[in-house]
């Protein structure tokens, strides 16, 4: 499952935003005039994103067992939190209910846990992943309320996530255990949106945009990394032995600038 409360703040944060675009677009602006096509554009963006990566919970929670015996795990943290996504839209808007466009994305996310126990014993460790992601996108403007659209995207991501971590968890706290690893993969991902666009005439105009994405990788190979129980080969496994997955799936929100020129036919 992705973060619940992640989630929450982003389908919440949506009236708020669409509200202050509206009254932005009709008080700094003025009443709209019908937009000219075709006409290209590019937007610019910054969205927050959560991610579900059940395999890395899955993990964690197989850590903070084996570690718990020699050091505190009352506040282990177990999930991603909302992630910052920049992102880059170049499209065409061939006509007033259509569009087609081609984006970037990239994001990164980090989980960490410090404890220190009695005697000396510590453990601390820390996974990244980032993701970098092409798609093309195709939307639908009804003219029932101008603005609005909705579309749907498939793309190509990578993807690279580390663990590096490590500590002394035996009562003379005199033997160092670590894991490290880094993974790398790609994967076909897809996704569905609807968003709000202002009309003004003049650029650039406001953007706001909300969905889900579709990013499963599953379980990623790799090559030499070490558990706590020593060198591995192939990929991440959680401290029972099990194959970790990797998946970015989740909602999104953004919220753009809109730069755009008409095309004379």
């Amino acid at each position: 499952m992705a973060d619940a409360g992640g989630e929450r703040m982003i389908w919440r944060s949506l009236p708020v935003a669409a509200l202050f675009l509206s009254v932005a677009a009709g008080g700094a602006r003025g009443a709209p005039a019908p937009r000219r096509m075709p006409e290209l554009y590019a937007s610019f963006g910054l969205g927050l994103a959560t991610q579900s990566q059940p395999g890395f919970h899955q993990w964690l929670e197989s850590e903070k067992v084996a570690v718990g015996g020699a050091v505190p795990t009352n506040d282990w943290t177990t999930r991603f939190g909302l992630a910052v996504s920049p992102g880059l839209e170049l499209g065409l808007r061939a006509d007033a209910r259509w569009s087609l466009s081609m984006s970037v994305v990239t994001y990164g996310g980090k989980v960490e846990n410090s404890v220190n126990g009695t005697s000396r014993r510590e453990w601390e460790t820390r996974i990244e992943d980032h993701l970098v992601e092409y798609s093309i996108l195709a939307a639908y403007w009804p003219a029932a309320v101008p603005g609005a659209y909705a579309g749907a995207r498939i793309g190509r991501a990578s993807s690279r996530h580390s663990i590096n971590g490590g500590g002394y968890l035996d009562s003379a706290a005199t033997t160092s255990t670590s894991v490290s690893g880094t993974w790398r993969g790609s994967a076909a991902t897809y996704g569905v949106y609807a968003g709000w666009r202002s009309e003004w005439d003049v650029s650039p105009l406001l953007d706001v945009r909300a969905g889900w994405n579709w990013r499963d990788f599953g379980v990623i190979d790799g090559d030499s990394w070490r558990s706590a129980a020593g060198p591995e080969f192939g990929p991440l496994r959680d401290y029972n032995g099990r194959p970790v997955s990797t998946d970015y799936s989740g909602a999104f929100v953004t919220v753009a600038l809109v730069f755009t020129r008409r095309v004379s036919r």
